[in-house]
């Protein structure tokens, strides 16, 4: 049984040339890098815009067998998989972290046809980026205006994943996200929802960069929320539902009962290397 999810749906195009390499063990592995754009609508006067966003893709036996030998640059292509972040230490001692999607299923999307090119975006063309986590808030939410007085909100979302190597021990591994809302959305996010309240988030993900005050370039990779849910509570208007307590419950039951039929949940304490208050917006 999963307790979260973690889960990222892509349509775009090969943005880069590639290459098949070949793991110590034999096992086949490429990394392809997907420009995706899609139309969105300006939040101050619904505009409809067009957006970029690069994504860097991990895809691992035949199904990277199978891109080198079917994709190009400029091929289209739809993903599905997870969010992972890499972490290292670059050589001048600082934490670098890069987020991948690792590819779960692959569709070539390139048509037999010879089509026109398109020279504009229209609202039945081009990609799709929708990213879906369902996890633990692993801080409180930061509000703040930005300075031409939108509200905005930072927060973190932990996701976990559980699984069993051939002939090895259960392995388990956490991944955080970061996540930022905006407007009306924002402001419910920082004044409903706390750290290790289980949330729904959907939204596009998107990476950034700046400069520090020292002249450093930092980057971010954060998913834009569309829609946030809190989740575990019963939404009829009744008190909570538990693990173990019928749907007729009292609120004095429920809470007995929940300490004793629900496994503890252990607190999340993730620093991240990225404040939320040097962000610039």
């Amino acid at each position: 049984m999963a307790f979260s999810l973690n889960q990222i749906m892509l349509i775009g195009n090969v943005a880069d040339t590639f290459e098949l390499r070949q793991t110590p063990s034999g096992k086949s592995v490429t990394d392809i890098s997907l420009q995706v754009k899609t139309l969105f609508q300006r939040r101050d006067n619904n505009e409809w815009q067009t957006g970029t966003s690069y994504h860097t893709v991990v895809l691992w036996g035949r199904q990277a067998e199978i891109a080198q030998q079917f994709l190009k640059q400029g091929s289209q292509v739809y993903i599905s998989g997870r969010l992972k972040t890499e972490e290292w230490e670059s050589e001048d001692g600082q934490k670098r972290r890069k987020t991948k999607v690792t590819a779960r299923e692959i569709i070539l999307l390139d048509s037999k046809y010879e089509l026109p090119q398109l020279a504009d975006l229209s609202p039945v063309s081009g990609g799709i980026n929708k990213a879906f986590i369902i996890g633990n808030m692993s801080r409180d939410p930061e509000l703040r205006q930005t300075p031409s007085g939108e509200d905005v909100c930072n927060f973190g979302v932990a996701t976990n994943m559980r699984w069993q190597p051939e002939g090895g021990d259960m392995q388990e591994e956490t991944e955080f996200h970061n996540v930022v809302a905006w407007g009306a959305l924002a402001k419910e996010v920082g004044e409903k929802i706390k750290k290790g309240q289980k949330v729904m988030v959907q939204g596009p993900c998107t990476t950034r960069s700046w400069e520090t005050p020292d002249g450093d370039k930092r980057y971010t990779t954060e998913i834009n929320a569309d829609e946030v849910l809190l989740l575990g509570y019963n939404s009829m208007g009744n008190a909570p539902m538990t693990a173990g307590a019928p749907a007729t419950s009292t609120q004095s039951s429920t809470s007995a009962s929940s300490s004793e039929d629900l496994p503890e949940i252990p607190e999340i304490n993730h620093e991240s290397e990225i404040k939320p208050e040097d962000l610039p917006f």
